[in-house]
């Protein structure tokens, strides 16, 4: 909980896309976002796994349910009612912030998108004289310069950008490409300079499409997009223009597919309707919540089934890296899509469907968590090489699955291109295990005793994990564009921001029905009882 309280803190200060961006940014921020990422939601639905398991074994199925309904879904659901509500106008007002920076023009390194969309060529010429990054995303909706000269239709913004050197096939939010954002808004004179400047017209989006199946895309969905955007759409403009991009993609020999442009806006697919399911946005930071409660339902259903235990080496030893790292690998692989900051590490799947695969890759952790308290490691064999582990994951297995993941140029020295989305999927995958495996035996040798400030930490944490968004967020907009080193920017938000929400929780949340709702009772001071113990 905490380690992604420090990590929501960092991506103001980096280039992965966030509600805000401040400049200039860091590459240490992203480094820090990625490694964290890499393992600590693992590391946590493997504990989770773990304490279910141990709980069902304790108290049985029936009180199981019950305890993680009042600690899981009922936070979650009261959550989505004021967490979110109060994030998304946090949102809105750091979107507005961005955007008044962006065209007051007092941020270089923000108003090249804006330049972009309205095709103000001299101030786009400025920022290439000034060496501004002409493929970053800009922060609110993660779009690249090229992508916003494609939405706002400003085909002379796309030469001059192109021929300054933006790479027509880059990346961003989504793994989209600036032709996938022409192909849905039907932006045919950009998508001919696009094309003819070499843009890769087979270039899969993260739900796997091309800019011909983007084509696809139908009416109420490309409304949404545009929505998403600030602009508006002429349905018979954008059709009329992705008949042409369909003729270009197919003279670069790409196959034809049946376009069916004018389908109807009322038209209902139950297919399309699942896939907007899974692709909306809705839990946010809170989808690990929702998560729990797919596995928690999955844990319950398995143990109705005449399972045969897994032998105990196979969980223990190391026997179990033979069968860990390749199940493992085949939700990974599905997430190695394109060489953006996203290719690294578990994809995010917040709607309400999960993405099949990422709701199977945590499932793996989550039920060796279970095997891991079925088959017992009291000799702590499954940690024991923690010094190891974690030198080894840092040092070499991070630089390396960075490397594959992100798609380095000096990667392909070494692999060729057709074995390397196995081995990124391989090493991200190993660094996930022997950072999960490392950090449980450096505690396990160094925190292993009970601890009042601990316990009481570790409690608050659920409390800040819960809430700290909305005012994290509202702490990097007021601070976006104050003149002071962006280090001092980031320990500023963290320290407060958690300072704020520990004394909340002291006062008014501890003692409170919403403490005992995430936490279960606490006594009112943390001393030892008779027995020794601290109340928990």
């Amino acid at each position: 909980m905490l380690l992604g309280i420090a990590a929501h803190a960092s991506l103001a200060y980096g280039e992965i896309p966030w509600f805000v961006h401040d400049s200039p940014p860091h590459p240490v921020y992203d480094l820090y976002f990625l490694a964290t990422r890499g393992f600590r939601m693992p590391m946590f639905f493997l504990l989770s796994g773990f304490f279910t398991a141990m709980v069902y074994r304790r108290r049985g199925l029936r009180y199981l349910i019950r305890h993680r309904a009042g600690r899981i879904l009922l936070p979650l659901i009261l959550a989505c009612l004021t967490v979110l509500p109060v994030l998304s106008l946090v949102h809105g007002l750091a979107d507005e912030t961005v955007k008044a920076r962006a065209g007051a023009g007092t941020d270089r390194e923000t108003s090249i998108w804006s330049a972009a969309a309205t095709g103000d060529l001299e101030a786009l010429q400025q920022h290439i004289d000034e060496r501004t990054s002409l493929d970053r995303e800009e922060g609110v909706t993660g779009q690249s310069p090229l992508a916003w000269a494609v939405i706002g239709n400003r085909p002379e913004a796309v030469r001059l950008l192109i021929g300054a050197g933006a790479d027509p096939s880059a990346r961003f939010r989504d793994d989209n490409t600036a032709l996938h954002t022409a192909a849905v808004f039907g932006r045919a004179d950009c998508a001919r300079l696009l094309i003819d400047a070499g843009a890769d017209v087979l270039a899969e989006n993260a739900f796997g499409a091309r800019p011909m199946k983007t084509l696809r895309t139908g009416r109420r969905m490309t409304e949404d997009i545009a929505d998403s955007v600030g602009i508006e759409t002429d349905h018979a403009a954008v059709n009329s223009g992705r008949k042409r991009i369909a003729a270009m993609l197919t003279e670069h020999g790409v196959p034809a597919i049946p376009l069916k442009f004018d389908r109807p806006a009322s038209d209902f697919s139950l297919t399309r309707e699942i896939r907007r399911l899974i692709r909306t946005p809705f839990f946010h930071h809170l989808w690990f919540l929702w998560f729990l409660c797919f596995l928690v339902a999955g844990f319950a259903v398995v143990t109705l089934l005449p399972l045969p235990r897994m032998p105990r080496f196979l969980v223990t030893s190391g026997a179990r890296w033979l069968w860990i790292v390749p199940l493992t690998m085949i939700p990974q692989a599905a997430m190695q899509k394109g060489g953006s900051m996203a290719g690294f590490g578990p994809d995010l799947s917040t709607s309400l469907l999960p993405m099949p695969h990422v709701l199977f890759y945590y499932a793996i952790f989550f039920g060796f968590g279970a095997l891991v308290f079925e088959a017992g490691d009291e000799e702590r064999r499954l940690t024991r090489y923690w010094w190891a582990h974690l030198p080894l994951a840092l040092l070499v297995v991070l630089p390396l699955a960075l490397g594959f993941a992100l798609h380095e140029d000096w990667t392909a020295d070494l692999v060729s291109e057709r074995w390397q989305r196995l081995v990124a999927s391989f090493l991200v995958v190993v660094f996930a295990w022997l950072m999960t495996f490392g950090t449980m035996g450096f505690f396990g040798a160094f925190l292993n005793r009970e601890s009042p400030r601990l316990r009481y930490l570790s409690d608050a944490s659920y409390w800040l994990y819960l809430v700290h968004l909305p005012l994290m967020v509202l702490a990097q907009t007021a601070l976006l564009g104050v003149p002071i080193p962006t280090f001092v920017k980031f320990t500023l938000v963290l320290v407060v921001v958690t300072g704020i929400l520990l004394v909340v929780y002291r006062f008014g949340v501890r003692h409170t029905a919403i403490g005992r709702l995430l936490n279960g009772p606490r006594e009112r001071r943390d001393s030892p009882d008779r027995s020794g113990a601290t109340p928990r």
